[in-house]
């Protein structure tokens, strides 16, 4: 007789771990793979952008007008309101006088180094408010589309019809204009330009399977726009911030120059040009050559950087 070894468990699976199902292993696994993938492919971004001969003169050219806007004193030798008495005014560029001096004497160089404050304190700010303005609206109506895609969307194609440096120009004819006013008129012009782009872009991510799992899944559209596809469109919306600088740049050296903004006194690249043009005509380029020469060279390393980014954005 064989003995009996005493009855078995009532669930034979009971007391052995069970393995996770395929499907809670990919749930499990998808956001540490998406999230580790994501940061191998920022470095490997960063590392070309790094190589890229582009970039690295664009933030030379840019990185030099950032210092001279911070501490102007550290390059200059004379004060840039006020005369210099050991030179002439109207002299050429000398020894004493690298780029000359203007009708007053004013050192026409020192004016140069001191004006890339007067952009720079409005410009990047500016650019800024105006892209995260565009990229917010442009996520909305990008994602939700619909009737609210029509409406706003009429709204800024009547908007961009109308050329933005009349737009401008009739703001600061309103308003009495200040750093606030320029910065907030040049963000509010500037939003409907971005939100345009990043609607096409957001437009294009809705329809990729890891916005239609999310939907599966039940998440909210605002949790779907920032944590799903806000982090795959950085690449566009760094690029919209780098060119809207370069614009805002030639905004601001546009509305001084039409004497919409600055003080003749201050040293400033629209303002001088503004003030010194007609002097061309007798033959005193310096005057307004260099302070032309210095807004092109910021928007050309700007350009150069945002050009950079957009070429390893699409490699």
């Amino acid at each position: 007789m064989v003995a009996s070894s005493g009855p078995g468990p009532a669930n034979p699976g009971a007391g052995v771990p069970r393995d996770a199902s395929p499907a809670e292993n990919l749930t499990e696994d998808e956001p540490i793979d998406a999230a580790a993938e994501r940061k191998q492919a920022r470095r490997e971004r960063r590392q070309l952008l790094l190589k890229s001969p582009a970039f690295i003169a664009g933030a030379i050219i840019v990185g030099f007008w950032l210092i001279c806007a911070l501490v102007p004193d550290l390059l200059t030798r004379y004060d840039p309101n006020e005369s210099v008495r050991s030179v002439s005014p109207r002299s050429g560029p000398s020894g004493d006088a690298w780029f000359g001096t203007d009708r007053i004497g004013r050192d026409v160089y020192s004016r140069v180094i001191a004006g890339a404050r007067e952009v720079l304190k409005v410009s990047p700010v500016a650019a800024a408010l105006g892209v995260f303005g565009g990229t917010t609206l442009g996520l909305i109506v990008g994602f939700y589309r619909g009737w609210l895609d029509e409406i706003i969307g009429r709204i800024i194609d009547g908007f961009l019809s109308i050329p933005l440096i009349l737009l401008a120009v009739l703001t600061s004819a309103v308003f009495d204009v200040t750093d606030t006013v320029t910065i907030i008129m040049i963000a509010a012009l500037f939003t409907p330009v971005v939100a345009r782009t990043i609607r096409s872009v957001v437009i294009g991510e809705s329809e990729l399977d890891y916005v239609t799992s999310a939907k599966l899944r039940g998440e909210s559209g605002p949790y779907i726009m920032v944590r799903e596809i806000l982090p795959n469109i950085t690449g566009t919306i760094v690029v919209e911030l780098t060119v809207r600088v370069g614009y805002a740049i030639f905004t601001v050296a546009t509305l001084a120059f039409l004497g919409l903004l600055g003080d003749i006194q201050t040293a400033d690249w629209g303002t001088d040009i503004n003030q010194t043009y007609p002097n061309l005509q007798s033959g005193q380029w310096w005057m307004s050559i260099f302070p032309g020469i210095a807004i092109a060279s910021l928007i050309i390393g700007i350009n150069l950087i945002a050009d950079s980014i957009d070429r390893v954005n699409k490699a």
